[in-house]
């Protein structure tokens, strides 16, 4: 697996991207997802 550092999307959206190459029978893969940054820190629970 692979991250991305944050990056700007839209000019004011933080993102990061998780990718992954793996096989598929014979066939190399890459699946990818962007996830906002901004939405994963508000569902992580507060610690204090």
């Amino acid at each position: 697996m692979v991250t991305s550092a944050p990056y700007l999307v839209t000019g004011t959206s933080l993102c990061v991207t998780l990718t992954i190459a793996t096989q598929r029978g014979a066939k190399p893969v890459v699946i990818g997802a962007d996830l906002d940054w901004l939405r994963l820190t508000e569902a992580a629970p507060a610690t204090v």
